[in-house]
């Protein structure tokens, strides 16, 4: 005799006057590391908080809305490391936690991209890396270019790694395709030493 099928579990809805904002951001990034921004919906979001979907729009007049405190909530999060070393190796500090940052929240780079000016992926870290990258002996238009050529290299390989992560997850694809943290490392130290190899540091500076 063939044993039934054993049940689907049982999803409990949330106890009444638990919902708030915190409770919903924590479940849409969620979905969103794990699912992307293009899976993403209200009703997905709802059932993953076991409410109904109009409960959310008590929070967040929508997506564009959920999407603009998702982003402040990981801008706000990230801290650059504490300043150790000469200027280039807390450039060098600086990248690394970045790129752990968006490899670890691999939702970022899409809500970041065409969020407009200000609040868009190259903008993380800028002032301390601006004022690194004068300390190193670079004027305003090179450390500016300096800065967003780093940013362009350390967010393009997170992404890589990101896309290998969704095309076969749990595979280690994603560590295959990009190298691993060691590669990473080893682009970002010919980066710099490129763009900084031919910098006088100003006076005082190591």
């Amino acid at each position: 005799m063939t044993s039934p099928d054993p049940a689907p579990p049982v999803r409990r809805r949330a106890p009444r006057n638990t919902l708030n904002r915190e409770l919903i951001l924590d479940s849409a990034l969620r979905l969103l590391d794990g699912r992307g921004a293009a899976a993403f919906t209200m009703r997905a979001l709802a059932k993953e908080l076991n409410v109904g979907a109009m409960a959310l729009y008590t929070y967040f007049r929508g997506k564009d809305e959920l999407y603009a405190a998702a982003r402040e909530r990981l801008l706000s999060a990230y801290r650059p490391p504490r300043a150790e070393g000469s200027p280039s190796e807390q450039l060098r500090a600086v990248c690394l936690s970045v790129h752990r940052l968006f490899t670890e929240h691999p939702s970022m780079i899409e809500l970041l991209v065409g969020c407009g000016r200000g609040c868009d992926a190259l903008s993380i870290g800028v002032e301390p890396m601006n004022e690194l990258l004068a300390r190193c002996g670079l004027d305003r238009q090179e450390a500016e270019r300096a800065r967003r050529a780093l940013m362009q290299y350390t967010l393009g390989v997170a992404l890589w790694v990101t896309r290998a992560r969704e095309r076969q997850p749990g595979t280690g694809e994603a560590e295959r395709a990009g190298g691993g943290s060691t590669a990473f490392e080893y682009g970002l130290d010919a980066l710099l030493a490129g763009l900084l190899g031919h910098c006088v540091p100003r006076p005082g500076e190591e």
